[in-house]
């Protein structure tokens, strides 16, 4: 049949079933399309629950929650079916949310499309937490505004961390400032001035506006700048860990002061250089003082040199008199105590010598004056050493002038009588001299040394010894009997013990009083 001669009806029936095609295609494309939407959205929605530390929220454009995610309900402690519907201002704190913050914010994302925001929240259970987030304005394709997408952080242990670091900064800036007795400043690593105390500004007269940025070397002594005496004390705090140092500096008027400080390198958590520190007092007064009193106890120990000398001459005169006066004296008992008075007279003025050849006014090595004060006995009673064998053995024991003279008169006394006494009619023997520190019969305390303890002289001879009956109270002889009475004056005691000579010992503290 001619395509001319087909009816009107045979052609609408194929353009119908051409339409119904393409409708289900079309039907068939937007099925697969939903699907694959509903797929987008579980995927989305598993995407969003699974962000364990993100709480997402979706609102309309007045604030209402219109999709509540798992990472929300956890963080806010609120469930999807308690919050849809509910205003945004729940899980801000009443006085932001009575602030008007929630609108606020709105408002800028608004205008802005997304915004960054951290503030408080509030949870279901009323505790609170500092959330760090964004805000952003949700459009459809024609631009118009739809609904907000909130996302929350627990940033809590951050925030509190920094306000703790917060209030140590705060702390350490009022201490520096407060600090005005000690000069603290910051030093960069180009030995740059990065920081300035009070205290600097009080020190150095520079404010700080004036000095940050300028070299260290500002602050030096020119030559001394010039010959990077700055550099080189920085290079050496790097190198040991912190340098001390002593100096003259230069104020901002050029006047000059005498500092002493502390430099210490400043590193990081990985132990880069990042600076250095330093602390530094004016001592200037103190130096001055020191000086004054340096120069003071130079002259008072010139004077008490020559005090020890004239005292040493004259006493030297007076054993010469004494001496004249005793070989003129026909009485023999006359001459035997001019003689000992003599003695005695000469052990004083070897002390005085001693101390006068001493750098140490104050006291004296009194085992170096036994050694020498025993031989120059010897040497006036010329005995005889092949018959009589005299031993001393001294420590380095170290006494005041105020013991050093009972305890020289003592030792005299003692020798004096045993080279006397002790080996009649040419009689051998032996004479032991003995100093020693006691340290068995003391406590010693923490701190403590020997010559906080006790001392002892002993002498000791294998002469004929002393009557049985002797006591040094009621003894006859004036060199017996002054030694008991400086024994007394020593705060000591005194023990005699006979049987194959004599053995005197003289137990005294090192320290009176103690």
């Amino acid at each position: 049949m001619d395509k001319q001669c087909e009816s009107p009806a045979a052609s609408t029936s194929t353009e119908a079933d051409i339409r119904i095609a393409q409708v289900e295609a079309q039907l068939a494309a937007c099925l697969e399309q939903c699907r694959s939407l509903a797929n987008e959205r579980a995927e989305f929605e598993l995407f969003t629950d699974s962000m364990w530390d993100l709480a997402m929220v979706a609102l309309d454009v007045e604030g209402r929650v219109t999709r509540w995610y798992g990472g929300a309900e956890r963080l806010l402690g609120w469930s999807a079916e308690e919050m849809v519907g509910q205003p945004s201002d729940k899980f801000y704190t009443p006085e932001d949310a009575l602030a008007g913050l929630p609108h606020r914010e709105r408002s800028e994302a608004t205008a802005r499309g997304y915004i960054r925001e951290e503030s408080w929240h509030v949870r279901r259970d009323g505790t609170r937490f500092f959330s760090s987030g964004s805000l952003a304005a949700v459009r459809n394709e024609a631009g118009e505004l739809v609904g907000f997408a909130k996302v929350m952080r627990d940033m809590t242990d951050r925030q509190e961390a920094q306000e703790r670091l917060r209030e140590s900064e705060e702390r350490l800036r009022l201490f520096i400032e407060n600090v005005t007795d000690y000069a603290l400043l910051q030093v960069d690593r180009n030995a740059r001035i990065s920081s300035w105390n009070t205290g600097a500004e009080r020190t150095f007269r520079y404010k700080e506006d004036e000095i940050i940025g300028r070299p260290m070397r500002t602050l030096y002594m020119p030559d001394e700048a010039e010959r990077g005496d700055a550099e080189k004390d920085l290079e050496a705090a790097r190198e040991n860990g912190r340098f001390e140092d002593a100096r003259w500096l230069v104020r901002k008027d050029g006047t000059k002061f005498f500092g002493r400080w502390v430099t210490t390198p400043v590193k990081d958590q990985v132990g880069n250089l990042r600076g250095y520190a330093k602390v530094l007092r004016d001592e200037t007064e103190r130096r001055n003082a020191e000086q004054q009193m340096r120069a003071s106890l130079a002259e008072k120990q010139a004077l008490l040199q020559e005090i020890h000398h004239r005292v040493k001459n004259n006493l030297q005169v007076i054993t010469s008199l004494l001496s004249i006066q005793a070989a003129r004296i026909e009485n023999a008992d006359v001459s035997t105590v001019l003689a000992d008075t003599e003695n005695r007279v000469r052990a004083i003025a070897a002390l005085h010598e001693t101390l006068y050849s001493s750098r140490d006014l104050a006291s004296i090595e009194f085992g170096t004056y036994v050694d020498r004060l025993v031989r120059d006995l010897v040497g006036f009673y010329a005995v005889d050493q092949k018959r009589l064998n005299v031993a001393v053995r001294a420590a380095d024991l170290v006494v005041d002038i105020g013991q050093a003279i009972p305890l020289g008169l003592i030792v005299n006394e003692l020798v004096t009588n045993t080279l006397k006494h002790a080996f009649p009619d040419g009689r051998l023997g032996t004479v032991d001299v003995q100093l020693e520190y006691l340290t068995d019969t003391v406590e010693f305390s923490k701190g403590d040394t020997l010559d906080d303890g006790l001392g002892q002289l002993t002498v000791t001879d294998n002469g004929t010894g002393l009557p049985p009956d002797f006591r040094f109270e009621e003894t006859p002889s004036m060199g017996l009997h002054l030694v008991n009475v400086l024994v007394e004056q020593l705060q000591g005691e005194l023990e005699v013990r006979t049987g194959n000579g004599t053995s005197i010992a003289v137990k005294f503290p090192l320290s009176i009083g103690s």
